[in-house]
């Protein structure tokens, strides 16, 4: 029979403070970045493995569980820190199978079909731990982050695969952006001027042209082409967020960074973003989704996905006596349904909207979530 947590009291309330400063961290938008929230909340995690006393693997679960809902909680629309939280259970799961595999083959998983989450939603079940193992914080610690010594290893940890991400989404651009091209981008992404700089560099003296939306009420398209207008084979061109249906006409190509992409394929975008992916649909241009595959998350947009609202600063110029009686509605992002773009891609590769599914079941437990 397991414990509940796999610390003493004292280590416990250390955890609980770190996890307090993490929270304030992200509140006080000191730390705004997808990427790097999912490596800070990998390295935390990593620090409770390493922490943890014992072997006993179903009171480790229950207090990384504790501790990711504890930070999702205060930051619901930080998706990737549950992300994070899945995935790291998953490689207990997956390390405690291996160990338990080196000794028996009584105990076995496969990542199930589709028809199978579907046929057995609300009756999961778990890894069975009833078999003792020693010695796999080790290995699991090191499938998050391993030590700077490391070197030749076998398989990327967690934090790599993230810090890497942008680097592998940007190796297939040449497939995508082709000379003469008009490619429309929003605001400010560092994967999606990355993206436009690797199809830069292939081009070889031919150009292509960008049509930058300049994302009110940030404006934070603005240094997306001033850092593009220095590049050799892009022509940039600044437009504001009135404009994008009546410049869409040219356009060859829509990319967005998506913040999240939920189980269903839905993306979680900056608001203004849903407004491009429909001008799009109407002229037929192609929408492509660049993110790392740590940003796809099985919630769902219809019962899980709440919306943070933005800093309802938009009306700073307005007389106080308007402001009185009036109530900002300003969400931060747009969810972009799956049927408004083609093509998801991740440094895992390039993926239809239809196969989301698979991936989830590829990176984390189905015991971890409900798919339906």
């Amino acid at each position: 029979m397991s414990s509940e947590w796999c610390f003493d009291e004292r280590t416990m309330k250390d955890f609980d403070e770190q996890c307090i400063k993490a929270i304030d961290k992200i509140r006080q938008r000191r730390v705004t970045d997808t990427d790097e929230i999912a490596v800070s909340t990998a390295r935390f995690f990593k620090e409770i493995i390493y922490e943890s006393q014992g072997d006993d693997i179903e009171a480790l679960i229950n207090t990384i569980r504790h501790y990711g809902h504890m930070l999702q909680q205060a930051n619901p629309s930080e998706y990737v820190i549950k992300n994070v939280m899945f995935r790291v259970l998953f490689l207990i799961r997956d390390q405690y199978l291996a160990a338990v595999r080196g000794t028996t083959n009584d105990v076995q998983y496969f990542a199930p079909s589709l028809d199978t989450l579907i046929k057995n939603a609300g009756q999961h079940t778990d890894v069975p731990f009833n078999i003792p193992v020693i010695n796999i914080k080790k290995s699991v610690a090191d499938l998050i982050e391993r030590p700077n010594s490391t070197t030749n290893a076998d398989e990327e940890s967690l934090v790599d695969s993230i810090q890497r991400s942008i680097e592998e989404i940007s190796a297939s651009a040449p497939k995508h952006i082709h000379p003469s091209e008009v490619v429309l981008v929003h605001g400010y992404s560092k994967v999606t001027i990355e993206f436009l700089l690797a199809a830069a560099d292939e081009m070889q003296g031919e150009s292509f042209e960008v049509i930058v939306v300049e994302r009110a009420p940030s404006m934070d398209g603005h240094q997306t082409a001033s850092e593009l207008a220095d590049c050799d084979g892009i022509t940039v061109t600044l437009i504001p967020d009135s404009a994008v249906l009546a410049c869409m006409a040219k356009v060859d190509i829509v990319l967005l960074e998506p913040r999240a992409i939920l189980g269903d394929g839905t993306l979680m975008v900056p608001s203004g973003g849903q407004n491009i992916a429909i001008a799009a649909r109407r002229y037929h241009v192609p929408v492509l989704a660049l993110a790392g595959v740590h940003r796809l998350s099985p919630l769902h947009v219809c019962r899980d996905a709440p919306v943070r609202q933005g800093a309802a600063d938009t009306l700073a110029d307005a007389s106080t006596a308007i402001l009185e009686d009036t109530i900002v509605v300003s969400p931060e992002h747009d969810m972009i349904l799956p049927y408004r773009y083609k093509i998801l891609i991740t440094d895992d590769g390039d993926h239809g909207v239809s196969y989301v599914y698979r991936l989830l079941t590829e990176l984390y437990h189905h015991v971890d979530f409900s798919p339906v």
